[in-house]
């Protein structure tokens, strides 16, 4: 998604940037339904809690995209939002993940 913002920002690539960011929506969506069918509870709670804020910012993310001149400050600050709000939820996933398997990250 943080290329994405720059591509659109930029105007480089849009069209092959958002097949990139479709294409990485999909194998999440993939990935997530799997996760479904046999990750513990713990490891879905913070897998579902991830996809929410990726939902949310992939929504905000086409719609402020769509019209970039109309919404250039919104788009300007996505990037910061990104740091904020998705990427310590996809942190705390992998944490729960490798919580599961035993493996520490002291």
């Amino acid at each position: 998604m943080t290329s994405h913002v720059h591509a659109v920002r930029r105007g480089e690539d849009v069209d092959g940037s958002l097949e990139r960011l479709e294409a990485g929506r999909l194998a999440f969506r993939d990935s997530y339904a799997e996760a479904q069918m046999i990750a513990p509870d713990t490891v879905l709670r913070s897998c579902s809690a991830a996809k929410k804020q990726l939902n949310t910012a992939y929504g905000s993310l086409r719609k402020l995209g769509a019209a970039t001149a109309t919404y250039a400050e919104e788009l300007a600050s996505l990037e910061g939002r990104f740091h904020a709000e998705v990427w310590p939820r996809l942190a705390e996933m992998k944490r729960s993940m490798r919580a599961d398997l035993g493996v520490d990250d002291a």
